[in-house]
């Protein structure tokens, strides 16, 4: 009994010291791990490859196995089957969009000529055309040297007795004016029509403005050059006469003529405006005696077209 139980109490020792001395172990295995980890990690050596000698394999290039594919190509006049028929269909349309792009660029090309060459004649017409309008002017300008002047000359002033003015009534004094319209152009005034009109006033007045009716109511002529025409005669009778002989008033006398020429039929006109102060008598050296006038342009109306 007594070996019995000492035999339990070794067998419990051995148990109890044991565990003991294994987690001791495992301890120091693990401190030594500890320690390996702090030091620096040294590389490892690659392992060695085997090498394999022999010929490397070069790709082929693109145009030698297009080179060495076989090009299928079936008869397109007789197809064996739908799908020949279907890639000879699709072969056909694409030479037709083929022939039809090289159609295209063709026309194109022929079109970029054909506006080169429409530009070259736009200006080659151009140069014409200027050409044309330089001549045409020049026409224009030797029609114009050559055309119909008509100028205002010497004005004309008689003195007369029994005047009738135009209203029918007779007066025993009167002074008439009248302006001669001289043809100094290269070719004759056609339907040449003139007016004259007077009226007196205040010497220091401003001076008045005339209007001449239409011109076709009136009886025209033909004035050739270096020709002339008289105006019609404006009187001056009675108490207008005595005023202006007493050299309270001036008299303003306007004339205008109107003509066409033979390179327009547009209505030309010239017209004059002229201040007359009575002066007295004078008497040349026959002993002739004559009214002096003093004569001056007067106003705006001195124009001519």
């Amino acid at each position: 009994m007594v070996r019995y139980i000492r035999c339990a109490a070794i067998a419990c020792v051995l148990a109890m010291v044991g565990p003991a001395c294994a987690q001791a172990q495992g301890n120091g295995q693990q401190s030594d791990s500890q320690k390996q980890n702090t030091q620096p990690e040294q590389p490892k050596p690659s392992p060695i490859q085997p090498s394999v000698s022999g010929a490397a394999v070069q790709p082929k290039a693109a145009d030698q196995i297009l080179a060495q594919a076989e090009i299928y190509k079936p008869n397109c006049r007789q197809p064996k089957n739908h799908d020949e028929a279907d890639l000879c269909a699709q072969w056909r349309v694409a030479e037709a969009a083929e022939n039809t792009l090289q159609l295209t660029l063709a026309q194109t090309a022929i079109g970029a000529l054909g506006v080169l060459f429409v530009v070259v004649t736009l200006g080659f017409t151009a140069r014409a055309n200027k050409a044309a309008a330089i001549a045409a002017q020049a026409a224009v300008d030797a029609v114009g040297f050559e055309r119909a002047w008509l100028s205002s000359g010497p004005p004309q002033i008689v003195s007369g007795t029994n005047v009738t003015d135009p209203d029918g009534v007779t007066h025993s004094h009167g002074i008439g004016f009248a302006i001669t319209w001289i043809n100094t152009g290269r070719s004759p005034a056609l339907q040449a029509i003139a007016t004259t009109k007077v009226r007196l006033i205040d010497h220091d007045a401003d001076i008045p403005v005339f209007s001449f009716e239409d011109p076709e109511q009136f009886d025209h002529t033909t004035v050739g050059p270096n020709m002339n025409v008289t105006s019609p005669r404006a009187w001056l009778v009675g108490k207008d006469h005595e005023k202006f002989v007493s050299r309270t008033k001036s008299a303003i006398v306007y004339s205008k003529v109107y003509y066409k020429t033979i390179a327009s039929s547009e209505r030309r006109y010239t017209e004059t405006c002229l201040r007359f102060v009575y002066n007295g008598v004078r008497t040349d050296d026959n002993n002739k005696s004559s009214i002096n006038y003093d004569i001056f342009s007067a106003g705006h109306q001195n124009s001519a077209t």
